[in-house]
């Protein structure tokens, strides 16, 4: 029985400290860093909300260009980094241009069609290099095509 308990905080200590994975030495894992919805600051002249409905745990009602979802985070070991956003978005809204901005690095991706709002695809923006220390990450709509950008649900940098 201690033994289970035992696990299980480990387990739940390890999905708390989710925000920042870093690899360790030996195997050459790389450093990944993963920027969760619910964490996200949210700056909205519009609808731009976070969900939590089912698998639909993501930020939507992103119908505003000068909408931001803003996030600080660390970089433990610089280097260049690919971002990888988590999205969905329905077959009618697909196309929207979309912004991330790292520092003052800026990367630009379309909304692809993903045909449901809880079918999720992963999306590379590019690469960005970051030094050591902390670093902020801005995802705002560019050109939008109909109503909504889309849904977004994650946020993924990983050392190349």
């Amino acid at each position: 029985m201690k033994r289970i308990l035992l696990f299980t905080v480990i387990l739940v200590a390890a999905s708390v400290i989710s925000c920042v994975s870093t690899g360790g030495g030996g195997g050459g894992a790389a450093e990944e860093i993963q920027l969760h919805a619910i964490d996200a600051q949210l700056v909205t002249l519009g609808g731009l909300i976070y969900e939590a409905q089912g698998d639909r745990e993501c930020i939507g009602w992103w119908e505003s260009p000068n909408d931001q979802i803003i996030w600080d985070f660390e970089v433990a070991n610089g280097g260049e980094y690919m971002v990888v956003l988590k999205v969905a978005c329905a077959s009618s809204f697909a196309g929207s241009k979309v912004g991330v901005t790292i520092d003052s690095q800026k990367l630009e991706f379309i909304m692809p069609d993903t045909y449901e709002w809880e079918t999720y695809f992963d999306v590379e923006a590019g690469t960005v290099k970051l030094d050591p220390g902390p670093h902020k990450i801005t995802v705002q709509g560019i050109e939008l095509v109909n109503r909504f950008f889309g849904n977004l649900q994650l946020v993924t940098l990983k050392k190349v």
